[in-house]
Protein backbone atom coordinates (compact mmCIF):
# COMPACT_ATOMS: atom_id res chain seq x y z
CA UNK A 1 0.00 0.00 0.00
CA UNK A 2 3.11 2.37 0.61
CA UNK A 3 4.77 1.53 -2.87
CA UNK A 4 0.60 2.62 -4.37
CA UNK A 5 0.80 5.71 -2.33
CA UNK A 6 4.43 6.55 -3.41
CA UNK A 7 3.63 5.90 -6.80
CA UNK A 8 0.70 8.10 -7.14
CA UNK A 9 -1.55 5.32 -7.27
CA UNK A 10 -3.59 6.27 -3.89
CA UNK A 11 -4.08 9.75 -2.36
CA UNK A 12 -4.00 8.16 1.09
CA UNK A 13 -3.67 4.68 2.63
CA UNK A 14 -5.66 3.16 5.75
CA UNK A 15 -6.47 -0.31 8.01
CA UNK A 16 -9.33 -1.68 8.91
CA UNK A 17 -10.59 -3.03 12.60
CA UNK A 18 -7.00 -2.02 13.83
CA UNK A 19 -6.82 -1.70 17.83
CA UNK A 20 -4.67 -0.12 19.68
CA UNK A 21 -1.94 -3.00 20.43
CA UNK A 22 -2.19 -3.47 16.03
CA UNK A 23 -1.77 0.26 15.43
CA UNK A 24 1.12 0.57 17.94
CA UNK A 25 2.94 -2.20 16.16
CA UNK A 26 2.15 -1.00 12.74
CA UNK A 27 3.65 2.40 13.49
CA UNK A 28 7.07 1.11 15.21
CA UNK A 29 7.63 -1.69 11.88
CA UNK A 30 10.90 -0.72 10.17
CA UNK A 31 8.82 -0.63 6.49
CA UNK A 32 6.37 1.75 8.00
CA UNK A 33 6.94 4.94 6.36
CA UNK A 34 4.05 6.15 6.35
CA UNK A 35 0.94 5.94 8.92
CA UNK A 36 -2.33 5.28 7.67
CA UNK A 37 -4.36 8.14 7.66
CA UNK A 38 -7.80 6.02 8.26
CA UNK A 39 -8.74 3.07 10.41
CA UNK A 40 -11.94 1.63 9.65
CA UNK A 41 -13.65 -0.05 12.60
CA UNK A 42 -17.23 -1.32 13.42
CA UNK A 43 -18.83 1.18 15.62
CA UNK A 44 -22.28 1.11 16.89
CA UNK A 45 -24.24 1.74 20.04
CA UNK A 46 -25.90 -1.63 20.40
CA UNK A 47 -22.41 -3.68 19.54
CA UNK A 48 -20.88 -5.53 16.97
CA UNK A 49 -23.21 -7.52 14.52
CA UNK A 50 -20.16 -10.20 14.94
CA UNK A 51 -21.16 -11.51 18.73
CA UNK A 52 -21.61 -14.86 19.18
CA UNK A 53 -24.54 -15.67 21.18
CA UNK A 54 -22.89 -18.89 22.60
CA UNK A 55 -19.48 -17.37 23.80
CA UNK A 56 -20.23 -13.55 24.07
CA UNK A 57 -16.64 -13.04 21.92
CA UNK A 58 -16.96 -10.09 19.41
CA UNK A 59 -14.70 -10.18 16.01
CA UNK A 60 -14.72 -6.69 16.26
CA UNK A 61 -15.51 -5.18 20.03
CA UNK A 62 -18.62 -4.39 21.86
CA UNK A 63 -19.80 -1.40 20.14
CA UNK A 64 -16.84 1.08 20.71
CA UNK A 65 -13.61 0.75 21.59
CA UNK A 66 -12.65 4.03 23.20
CA UNK A 67 -9.12 3.39 23.92
CA UNK A 68 -8.10 2.65 19.62
CA UNK A 69 -10.54 5.88 18.96
CA UNK A 70 -8.61 8.10 21.75
CA UNK A 71 -5.13 6.29 20.03
CA UNK A 72 -6.29 7.28 16.89
CA UNK A 73 -6.89 11.05 17.99
CA UNK A 74 -3.86 11.17 19.50
CA UNK A 75 -1.93 9.87 16.31
CA UNK A 76 -3.93 11.91 13.86
CA UNK A 77 -5.72 8.97 11.98
CA UNK A 78 -9.46 9.19 11.50
CA UNK A 79 -11.61 6.81 13.34
CA UNK A 80 -13.96 5.56 10.49
CA UNK A 81 -17.24 4.05 11.39
CA UNK A 82 -18.85 1.28 9.52
CA UNK A 83 -21.64 -0.87 10.58
CA UNK A 84 -23.55 1.49 12.78
CA UNK A 85 -27.02 0.47 12.06
CA UNK A 86 -26.67 -2.41 12.59
CA UNK A 87 -26.44 -2.22 16.35
CA UNK A 88 -28.83 0.60 16.01
CA UNK A 89 -31.22 -0.27 18.97
CA UNK A 90 -34.34 0.76 17.61
CA UNK A 91 -36.49 -0.90 19.98
CA UNK A 92 -35.39 1.37 22.82
CA UNK A 93 -37.94 2.76 24.58
CA UNK A 94 -35.35 6.06 25.42
CA UNK A 95 -33.80 6.15 22.43
CA UNK A 96 -36.99 6.75 21.00
CA UNK A 97 -37.97 9.45 22.94
CA UNK A 98 -34.53 10.62 23.14
CA UNK A 99 -35.17 10.79 19.11
CA UNK A 100 -38.58 12.50 19.45
CA UNK A 101 -36.89 15.29 21.37
CA UNK A 102 -34.63 16.53 18.54
CA UNK A 103 -37.12 16.11 15.84
CA UNK A 104 -35.03 13.34 14.52
CA UNK A 105 -35.11 9.56 13.56
CA UNK A 106 -33.51 6.61 16.01
CA UNK A 107 -31.14 6.53 12.96
CA UNK A 108 -30.32 9.63 12.81
CA UNK A 109 -29.24 9.53 16.44
CA UNK A 110 -27.16 6.53 16.18
CA UNK A 111 -25.29 8.40 13.76
CA UNK A 112 -24.96 11.55 15.85
CA UNK A 113 -23.68 9.28 18.65
CA UNK A 114 -21.30 7.85 16.67
CA UNK A 115 -20.43 11.67 15.73
CA UNK A 116 -20.11 12.81 19.03
CA UNK A 117 -17.53 10.16 20.25
CA UNK A 118 -15.05 11.41 17.58
CA UNK A 119 -15.43 9.00 14.75
CA UNK A 120 -16.43 9.70 10.95
CA UNK A 121 -19.55 7.50 8.97
CA UNK A 122 -19.07 5.29 6.44
CA UNK A 123 -22.41 5.20 5.51
CA UNK A 124 -25.24 3.56 3.04
CA UNK A 125 -28.75 3.88 1.54
CA UNK A 126 -29.16 0.23 1.92
CA UNK A 127 -30.13 -2.52 -0.82
CA UNK A 128 -33.93 -1.14 -1.09
CA UNK A 129 -33.82 1.51 -3.60
CA UNK A 130 -37.40 2.11 -3.38
CA UNK A 131 -35.99 4.16 0.30
CA UNK A 132 -32.80 5.17 -0.53
CA UNK A 133 -34.09 8.95 -0.83
CA UNK A 134 -35.29 8.49 2.73
CA UNK A 135 -32.17 6.89 4.13
CA UNK A 136 -30.01 9.84 2.16
CA UNK A 137 -31.76 12.39 3.87
CA UNK A 138 -31.48 10.93 7.60
CA UNK A 139 -28.20 10.36 6.65
CA UNK A 140 -27.93 14.15 6.20
CA UNK A 141 -30.06 14.29 8.81
CA UNK A 142 -27.28 14.05 11.21
CA UNK A 143 -25.23 16.96 10.21
CA UNK A 144 -28.39 19.75 10.99
CA UNK A 145 -26.04 22.19 13.33
CA UNK A 146 -28.61 22.52 15.61
CA UNK A 147 -28.60 18.64 16.55
CA UNK A 148 -26.34 17.71 18.96
CA UNK A 149 -26.90 15.44 22.20
CA UNK A 150 -26.82 16.17 25.74
CA UNK A 151 -24.31 14.81 27.72
CA UNK A 152 -27.13 12.72 29.81
CA UNK A 153 -28.04 11.44 26.19
CA UNK A 154 -24.47 10.48 25.29
CA UNK A 155 -24.01 8.95 29.09
CA UNK A 156 -27.09 7.20 28.37
CA UNK A 157 -26.41 5.68 25.17
CA UNK A 158 -22.68 4.55 25.68
CA UNK A 159 -24.34 2.15 28.53
CA UNK A 160 -26.38 0.30 26.21
CA UNK A 161 -25.40 -3.41 25.77
CA UNK A 162 -26.92 -6.11 24.01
Amino acid sequence: MQMALSSGLTRAIGVSNYNVTHLEALLAAPTTRVKPAVNQCQMSINGSAFCSPETGVCLHGPGHDDATIAFCRTHNITYEAYDVMSGCPFHDARLGAIARAHGMSAAQVCFRWTLQRGAILATGTGHNATKAALHSKDDLGTYDPNFELTGEEMAYLDGIRP
